[in-house]
Parts: C-alpha cells; structure tokens; sequence
C-alpha cells in the first residue's frame, strides 16, 4: 500500500516511463505508514470505485485496490474457478482485476471451459453460481449460448409487478400509471457498470395536472422508470431459483465450490501469490490448480488397488529398472574387489544384496 501513487495525465510518454522507473526504486516518503499505526479492519468496508482511476502501485500496475467486510483495503487480484460438481475438478481458473465484478467475468469463464471441455466432447447445460455473478453480462451469455444458469438475484433486483399502482404492457412495451398515462420507452442509457438501462417516461404534458404529480413525479415534472435490458431473463431466473430444481442447484453449489476455495486458500498457498503481475498470478493459480486436481486423481483411486500396483513387477518402466541395477552391480563389484578384515564396517551390506535381488 505504501507504493500507491497518484495517478497523472502526461502528454509525453518518454516521461511518464521515466516516472514509473524512479518510483520503482523508491517509494514516496509521504505515503510511508507509521509503524505503530496499523489499519483496522471495518464491519462495512467499501472502497471508493474512483480509487483505483486516481491511484496505482508502479511495482505492480495490475493490482487492484479492493476490500472485504471485516478486512483492510489492499492490492488485490480475483481468482475465479469453475468445479465439476460431480466429481470436484477444476476446470477452469482465472485471474482478473479486483476492482472487476464478478459478472463480467462469467463469459470468459465459460468460453475457456467450454473450450475444455469440447476437446473432450461434453458440453455445458447448467452453470450453479453465487449472487456475486448475477448481472447482464452474466444473463445474457447464458441466454445467447442456451446454457441454463441457477444464480439468485441481487436483493435490489425488482419485478415488474412490485411497481405498485402501475401495469407493464409486453406487447406495447411500456406501463401504465394509475391515472391512464403510459410511460412509454424513451431510450438506452449506459451505467457506471457497463450495464444498459432502458428509459422509460411520461411526458410533462401527462404529468401536469395528475393529482398525485407531488408524490409520483420527479423534480422535472414527468415519471421515470429504469429498466435493465436483461429484466425478462432476471424475471426468469428468479422464478428458476423458486422452483424444487433451484434450490437443490443453491445447496450443490455450497457443497462443491466452498470446499474447493478453502483448498486453494488452507493448502496451495492461494492467499497470496509471491508474483507481480496478472500474467504471472495466473501461472500460480493454474499450478494450485494442476495440484488439486492431480491430488484428487490419485484419492480416486482406492487405496487396495494403489498398494496392487506398487507390488506390480511391470510397474515401473524397464528402462529405469535396468539402469537402476546396473549402478547397484557396479557399487556391489566394487566393494567385492577389496578384502575387508572387519564385517562391521558395512553394516548395511544385506539391505543392498537385497536391493540388488529385489529392486522394486
């Protein structure tokens, strides 16, 4: 945290070069944290999402700040993992930015896990994910793939219905106001998270002599509604989720991916990387991977079987065999070439006639 600078619009680019290798060396004096003076951990911490437009690390440009309720804002990475839930493998594993939600993220997973798995001809129908990924990006990818997704909705995520007072008509695409007036579409209006709202609106005329002008209408004099571009697949995954098949897909996920996280994090070393950089962050997020998934290979296999091969005498490769041998022969030869008065001297000398007998 202590290499966080601001950051500065330069027209020369030689310049600003220059500038990230000075601070590369040193840090600013200014930013250097008393010693004493240990941040605390906040119940509701949150982080300005400008912070990270004003301020960034020059030692490690990829870093995001970000936080957690109960934890001090810190340079952080995202790791998103996909799990099979029938058998717990990692298929797929990712980094991003930390300041990325979850959502936009889904459409990468899914297209390298997908990828995965038609080389080994299956394919994706169902996709169980937390609140965290629900989002427009997230719906819509589903819908454009015909993949079945089961992630419950954001708690501000309303019906249509929930409007008390005023009825949505599909077919005109618009609704209708206690009073008759029509709030009809007006345009498309980009978020700050990259989401697509759709406007709709009364005009002033409509809204000037209705009585409930005071408590319905805006400042302007007319009604607003916003909806998301995606509020048909919202409305369905939230009556999906309702449903016997939704909520078993709320528990399975539970019971798959939690474990999985608590693995990475307890037993590879998945809290911190020793790396800079979101390329290098992937490298070590996909050898924690490769080890988890090698480790459940091997507990698959039952334990009367494993112990079976091991006494196999074609278990090991030939090659290594006779080479191994050979050198035991060599060594055995060797010290048969010198007269040895005192036997205790070797007293190791049964174990390697036996090695040499029985090497596996």
């Amino acid at each position: 945290m202590s290499s966080l600078v601001e950051r500065e619009i330069m027209n020369d680019a030689a310049t600003y070069g220059k500038q990230l290798d000075d601070h590369n060396d040193e840090a600013p004096a200014g930013d250097i944290p008393d010693e004493n003076t240990k941040p605390k951990p906040r119940k509701n911490a949150k982080v300005d999402k400008k912070a990270n437009s004003k301020r960034y690390s020059p030692s490690d440009p990829d870093a995001r700040l970000s936080v957690k309720p109960g934890k001090t804002t810190r340079l952080n990475y995202s790791a998103h993992i996909s799990v099979d839930t029938q058998n717990h493998v990692i298929t797929h594993i990712q980094a991003f930015h930390a300041d990325k939600g979850d959502a936009p993220c889904l459409p990468e997973i899914l297209t390298h896990v997908a990828g995965n798995l038609k080389d080994n001809g299956m394919e994706i129908e169902d996709v169980l994910a937390d609140t965290g990924y629900s989002g427009e990006a997230a719906l819509l990818f589903l819908a454009g793939n015909h993949i079945k997704g089961f992630i419950p909705n954001r708690p501000g995520c309303q019906s249509r219905e929930s409007r008390q007072g005023f009825s949505y008509d599909g077919e005109q695409d618009r609704y209708v106001c206690p009073e008759g007036k029509n709030l009809t579409f007006h345009n498309f209006k980009k978020a700050e998270n990259d989401n697509t709202h759709k406007i709709y609106r009364t005009s002033v005329k409509d809204c000037r002599d209705c009585p409930l002008k005071s408590t319905c209408a805006n400042l302007q004099g007319f009604k607003v509604f916003k909806d998301s571009v995606a509020k048909d697949l919202y409305i369905e995954m939230h009556e999906r989720m309702q449903t016997r098949q939704g909520s078993k897909a709320r528990k399975v996920r539970q019971s798959t991916v939690e474990p999985v996280l608590g693995t990475l994090i307890n037993f590879t070393g998945m809290k911190q990387v020793n790396t800079k950089g979101l390329e290098l962050a992937n490298k070590c997020m996909i050898m924690a991977a490769i080890a988890y998934n090698l480790k459940k290979l091997v507990n698959g296999i039952p334990a009367k079987i494993r112990r079976r091969k091991r006494k196999l005498p074609g278990n090991h490769s030939d090659a290594v065999i006779n080479t191994l041998s050979a050198c035991l022969l060599k060594i055995a030869n060797i010290l048969t070439a010198f007269s040895i008065d005192y036997k205790s001297k070797w007293p190791n000398n049964h174990l390697l006639c036996n090695l040499i007998i029985q090497p596996f």
